[in-house]
């Protein structure tokens, strides 16, 4: 039974921060610099230049990738996302989803690893792709903390802001958790300590075969892109607890 009630905690606590609609493939970046009317000595010279510009790109992106990528980067038991400036040193309990589980959860996006790329990853969002960037679930206690991102334009527009993009997922949220057979289904607004700062969240609850499931979710927004931290748990007193601990990046 506290199995069960695990694996539906996971699938709830991503429908309740990711609840927008069809994603898009990921292409990763191309190079079309190639002349096809070079000549064959030109040409295997410009390949072997161009292939050696790819390396290196490649190894500049992976370095990206642990530092500034837009997605973030899990170390141990620790997320941290550099773009948006945040953090969560999360404890021993929890285990981050894996590379195979996370593209799981992706279905809809053929190369996960494309979003280490930033420019890749904005082409991507920019038109319509909604990644789940990671998630951890503490298996004694079954909190979760899970991170989705996507772009503004794909849920509000240009004046987005994270009060309209919270309330915007309150009816959405409610209906994700009702079609998983969750009932007295309820959403709210509030307005918490995140990073220091006031942020609104929208909270929800919800009874599971008796039992109260617990949801905040708090975003972020930067440059035209949202990402979304959804805390969940059973306990009424510390479900959001390594939510709010989030620290701001240096």
């Amino acid at each position: 039974m506290k199995k069960k009630l695990l694996v539906t905690m996971i699938a709830l606590a991503l429908s309740a921060s990711s609840v927008a609609c069809g994603a898009q493939k990921v292409e990763p970046a191309k190079n079309n610099n190639a002349s096809s009317e070079a000549p064959a000595e030109e040409t295997s010279s410009e390949s072997s230049s161009e292939a050696a510009s790819e390396d290196a790109s490649s190894e500049e992106s992976n370095a990206n990738a642990s530092s500034d990528s837009i997605s973030g980067v899990v170390n141990g038991t620790t997320y941290e996302n550099k773009y948006f400036g945040v953090k969560f040193a999360l404890g021993d309990n929890f285990k981050f989803a894996n590379d195979e589980e996370l593209q799981t959860l992706n279905s809809t996006i053929t190369d996960l690893d494309a979003f280490k790329d930033n420019k890749a990853a904005k082409k991507a969002l920019d038109s319509g792709s909604i990644m789940v960037v990671t998630y951890a679930v503490d298996g004694t206690t079954g909190k979760t903390l899970n991170v989705v991102l996507q772009s503004v334009g794909s849920l509000a527009g240009a004046l987005a802001n994270e009060q309209s993009i919270m309330e915007s997922q309150k009816e959405p949220s409610i209906s994700a958790l009702e079609a998983q057979g969750l009932t007295d289904v309820t959403a709210d607004m509030e307005t918490v300590k995140f990073l220091g700062e006031d942020h609104p969240s929208l909270v929800l609850k919800a009874k599971i075969n008796g039992t109260v499931l617990y949801q905040r979710c708090i975003c972020l927004i930067k440059d035209g892109y949202i990402i979304t931290f959804t805390g969940s748990g059973l306990d009424a007193d510390n479900y959001d607890a390594e939510l709010l601990s989030a620290e701001k990046t240096e």
